[in-house]
């Protein structure tokens, strides 16, 4: 009858023993669970932020071009010296019509500069050019600025200051 009631007592041990690990079984699944919901839902999160990180920089980069191609010179400008002085071509470049195109520069100098190819009336488009003789004598100052004034076709203003050296 010992025996008996030891032998009982073993299998309740047991029995609780099983119980137990089945419930701790039970709570590490769902502990698991809820972790991977939780890894889940911050992968969502960080998704969800790096789409608007990119999002943003995309935005911020187009916003710059747009800014800088605003502001950019249409020109390509060569400048090529001689004995005689100084020669400049100002070929417009990019894909707008100008209107408007003026050259200028200070009195003084004035009669020194021989302008070909700026439009009289009429737009400028892209791929004319204009090209500017300067004939240097000794009384000529060793460079001389030059002021392109253009109007973009929304009606904006631009000049750009240009030395010949």
């Amino acid at each position: 009858m010992r025996v008996e009631w030891i032998a009982v007592v073993v299998a309740v041990i047991a029995a609780l023993a099983a119980v137990w690990q089945a419930w701790e079984a039970r709570r590490a699944r769902r502990l698991a669970q809820a972790a991977a919901d939780e890894a889940k839902q911050h992968e969502a999160r960080a998704v969800t932020a790096a789409e608007r990180t990119a999002q943003a920089l995309e935005e911020q980069t187009a916003m710059i071009r747009a800014e800088r191609e605003r502001y950019e010179s249409p020109w390509r400008i060569t400048r090529e010296k001689h004995d005689w002085g100084v020669k400049g071509e100002f070929r417009l470049g990019g894909n707008e019509t100008l209107d408007r195109v003026v050259l200028k520069t200070d009195e003084a100098n004035a009669q020194e500069l021989d302008v070909r190819g700026l439009p009289v009336a009429g737009p400028m488009r892209p791929g004319q050019a204009i090209s500017v003789l300067w004939g240097q004598t000794y009384d000529s100052p060793l460079n001389l600025d030059v002021t392109i004034e253009w109007t973009r076709p929304n009606g904006e203003t631009l000049d750009e200051v240009i030395t010949l050296p």
